[in-house]
Protein backbone atom coordinates (compact mmCIF):
# COMPACT_ATOMS: atom_id res chain seq x y z
CA UNK A 1 0.00 0.00 0.00
CA UNK A 2 2.69 2.20 0.79
CA UNK A 3 4.39 2.31 -2.72
CA UNK A 4 0.68 3.45 -4.04
CA UNK A 5 0.85 6.04 -2.05
CA UNK A 6 3.95 6.96 -3.15
CA UNK A 7 3.54 6.79 -6.74
CA UNK A 8 0.40 9.18 -5.53
CA UNK A 9 2.07 11.91 -4.20
CA UNK A 10 4.56 11.91 -7.15
CA UNK A 11 1.66 12.35 -9.30
CA UNK A 12 -0.35 15.18 -7.34
CA UNK A 13 3.51 16.73 -6.90
CA UNK A 14 4.11 16.89 -11.17
CA UNK A 15 0.45 18.00 -12.07
CA UNK A 16 1.04 21.03 -8.99
CA UNK A 17 4.12 22.10 -10.56
CA UNK A 18 3.15 21.79 -14.19
CA UNK A 19 -0.02 23.43 -13.55
CA UNK A 20 1.68 26.29 -11.73
CA UNK A 21 4.74 26.95 -13.91
CA UNK A 22 2.32 26.50 -17.25
CA UNK A 23 -0.46 28.87 -16.43
CA UNK A 24 1.28 32.04 -18.46
CA UNK A 25 1.82 29.45 -21.39
CA UNK A 26 -1.54 27.99 -21.46
CA UNK A 27 -3.61 27.83 -24.21
CA UNK A 28 -7.05 27.01 -25.54
CA UNK A 29 -7.27 22.92 -26.72
CA UNK A 30 -8.12 22.26 -30.15
CA UNK A 31 -11.60 21.62 -30.60
CA UNK A 32 -11.08 18.79 -32.75
CA UNK A 33 -8.74 16.33 -33.79
CA UNK A 34 -7.24 12.72 -33.67
CA UNK A 35 -5.24 12.28 -30.24
CA UNK A 36 -2.82 9.96 -28.57
CA UNK A 37 -1.32 9.65 -24.96
CA UNK A 38 0.54 7.84 -22.90
CA UNK A 39 -0.06 7.24 -18.76
CA UNK A 40 1.26 5.82 -15.17
CA UNK A 41 -0.04 5.64 -12.31
CA UNK A 42 -1.13 3.46 -9.12
CA UNK A 43 -3.88 0.69 -9.34
CA UNK A 44 -5.72 -1.01 -6.36
CA UNK A 45 -7.61 -4.33 -6.15
CA UNK A 46 -10.92 -4.73 -4.79
CA UNK A 47 -11.84 -7.95 -4.73
CA UNK A 48 -15.20 -8.09 -3.10
CA UNK A 49 -14.32 -10.35 -0.28
CA UNK A 50 -12.94 -13.24 -2.11
CA UNK A 51 -9.79 -12.94 -0.78
CA UNK A 52 -10.74 -12.15 2.65
CA UNK A 53 -8.25 -14.40 5.08
CA UNK A 54 -5.56 -14.50 2.70
CA UNK A 55 -2.37 -12.43 2.83
CA UNK A 56 -3.21 -10.21 -0.10
CA UNK A 57 -1.07 -6.80 -1.65
CA UNK A 58 -3.87 -5.31 -3.75
CA UNK A 59 -1.83 -1.91 -5.04
CA UNK A 60 0.83 -2.00 -7.97
CA UNK A 61 1.88 0.42 -10.83
CA UNK A 62 -0.47 0.61 -13.71
CA UNK A 63 0.39 2.19 -17.51
CA UNK A 64 -1.78 2.99 -20.27
CA UNK A 65 -1.54 3.78 -24.01
CA UNK A 66 -4.48 5.59 -25.53
CA UNK A 67 -5.70 6.94 -28.64
CA UNK A 68 -9.13 8.73 -29.66
CA UNK A 69 -10.85 11.22 -32.00
CA UNK A 70 -12.09 14.28 -30.41
CA UNK A 71 -15.18 15.48 -32.27
CA UNK A 72 -15.99 18.70 -30.31
CA UNK A 73 -15.39 20.70 -27.45
CA UNK A 74 -17.42 18.12 -25.45
CA UNK A 75 -17.47 14.65 -26.69
CA UNK A 76 -14.91 12.24 -27.92
CA UNK A 77 -14.47 8.40 -28.33
CA UNK A 78 -10.79 6.59 -27.16
CA UNK A 79 -9.19 3.02 -27.81
CA UNK A 80 -7.18 1.91 -24.31
CA UNK A 81 -4.86 -0.71 -23.37
CA UNK A 82 -4.38 -0.29 -19.84
CA UNK A 83 -1.82 -2.34 -17.70
CA UNK A 84 -3.74 -2.56 -14.09
CA UNK A 85 -0.96 -4.28 -12.58
CA UNK A 86 -0.74 -7.43 -10.01
CA UNK A 87 -1.55 -7.88 -7.12
CA UNK A 88 -0.72 -10.78 -4.72
CA UNK A 89 -2.61 -13.04 -2.74
CA UNK A 90 -1.15 -16.15 -0.46
CA UNK A 91 2.51 -15.77 -3.20
CA UNK A 92 0.48 -16.07 -6.14
CA UNK A 93 0.32 -13.29 -8.83
CA UNK A 94 -3.00 -11.79 -10.70
CA UNK A 95 -2.37 -9.99 -13.29
CA UNK A 96 -4.86 -8.13 -15.53
CA UNK A 97 -4.84 -5.83 -18.47
CA UNK A 98 -7.49 -4.29 -20.60
CA UNK A 99 -9.06 -3.32 -23.82
CA UNK A 100 -11.33 -1.01 -23.79
CA UNK A 101 -13.37 1.59 -25.90
CA UNK A 102 -14.69 4.97 -24.66
CA UNK A 103 -17.01 7.77 -24.97
CA UNK A 104 -15.51 10.80 -23.38
CA UNK A 105 -17.71 13.44 -21.92
CA UNK A 106 -15.72 17.15 -21.51
CA UNK A 107 -16.49 20.17 -20.06
CA UNK A 108 -14.92 22.84 -20.92
CA UNK A 109 -13.99 25.44 -17.82
CA UNK A 110 -14.35 28.84 -19.54
CA UNK A 111 -12.01 29.99 -22.21
CA UNK A 112 -8.77 28.72 -20.28
CA UNK A 113 -7.08 25.48 -21.17
CA UNK A 114 -8.83 23.72 -17.93
CA UNK A 115 -11.59 21.08 -18.53
CA UNK A 116 -13.21 18.16 -16.64
CA UNK A 117 -14.26 14.62 -18.58
CA UNK A 118 -16.03 12.02 -17.73
CA UNK A 119 -15.99 8.56 -19.43
CA UNK A 120 -17.86 5.63 -19.99
CA UNK A 121 -16.12 2.23 -21.53
CA UNK A 122 -16.82 -1.46 -22.25
CA UNK A 123 -13.98 -3.78 -23.15
CA UNK A 124 -11.79 -6.79 -22.92
CA UNK A 125 -10.04 -7.37 -19.24
CA UNK A 126 -7.20 -10.44 -19.59
CA UNK A 127 -6.91 -11.77 -16.12
CA UNK A 128 -3.95 -14.21 -15.12
CA UNK A 129 -4.03 -16.38 -12.17
CA UNK A 130 -2.03 -18.79 -10.69
CA UNK A 131 -1.29 -19.92 -14.25
CA UNK A 132 -4.97 -20.05 -15.35
CA UNK A 133 -6.14 -17.13 -18.05
CA UNK A 134 -9.40 -15.87 -18.98
CA UNK A 135 -10.82 -13.39 -20.58
CA UNK A 136 -13.80 -11.50 -19.32
CA UNK A 137 -15.92 -8.40 -20.48
CA UNK A 138 -14.75 -5.16 -18.37
CA UNK A 139 -16.84 -2.56 -17.53
CA UNK A 140 -15.31 1.20 -17.14
CA UNK A 141 -16.05 4.59 -15.86
CA UNK A 142 -13.98 7.65 -14.66
CA UNK A 143 -13.24 10.93 -14.37
CA UNK A 144 -10.50 13.50 -14.21
CA UNK A 145 -9.01 16.98 -15.06
CA UNK A 146 -7.37 18.07 -18.01
CA UNK A 147 -5.06 20.84 -18.09
CA UNK A 148 -3.30 22.18 -22.19
CA UNK A 149 -0.22 23.64 -21.45
CA UNK A 150 -0.37 24.19 -25.63
CA UNK A 151 -2.67 23.86 -28.00
CA UNK A 152 -1.84 20.45 -29.19
CA UNK A 153 0.01 18.65 -25.78
CA UNK A 154 -2.13 18.23 -22.37
CA UNK A 155 -1.85 16.56 -18.91
CA UNK A 156 -4.29 14.83 -17.07
CA UNK A 157 -5.00 13.33 -13.77
CA UNK A 158 -7.75 11.03 -14.37
CA UNK A 159 -9.56 7.94 -11.57
CA UNK A 160 -10.68 5.06 -13.42
CA UNK A 161 -12.68 2.18 -12.22
CA UNK A 162 -12.87 -1.33 -13.95
CA UNK A 163 -15.53 -4.24 -13.29
CA UNK A 164 -15.71 -7.63 -14.41
CA UNK A 165 -17.18 -11.02 -12.49
CA UNK A 166 -14.76 -12.23 -10.80
CA UNK A 167 -16.44 -15.75 -9.99
CA UNK A 168 -19.47 -16.52 -9.15
CA UNK A 169 -19.35 -15.43 -5.19
CA UNK A 170 -17.37 -11.75 -5.99
CA UNK A 171 -16.87 -9.23 -8.60
CA UNK A 172 -13.65 -7.68 -9.01
CA UNK A 173 -13.03 -4.67 -9.32
CA UNK A 174 -9.39 -2.43 -10.33
CA UNK A 175 -9.24 1.89 -9.20
CA UNK A 176 -5.88 3.38 -11.21
CA UNK A 177 -5.39 6.78 -10.46
CA UNK A 178 -3.04 7.76 -12.90
CA UNK A 179 -1.25 10.99 -14.99
CA UNK A 180 -1.52 10.94 -18.61
CA UNK A 181 0.57 13.33 -21.20
CA UNK A 182 -1.93 13.63 -24.92
CA UNK A 183 -0.67 14.71 -28.14
CA UNK A 184 -3.58 15.92 -30.41
CA UNK A 185 -3.14 16.11 -33.77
Amino acid sequence: MRGGILVLRHILFAVLILALGGVANAAAPKEQGSYVGVGFGNSELDDDGLFDGSDLDDDDVSWQLMGGIRFNNHVAVEARFTNLGKATVDGDDIEAETTTIHVVGIMPLGADSWELFGQLGIGLANVDFEEDEEDETVNSYGAGVRYHFSEENALALQWDTYEWDGSDSADLEVDTVQLLWTHTF
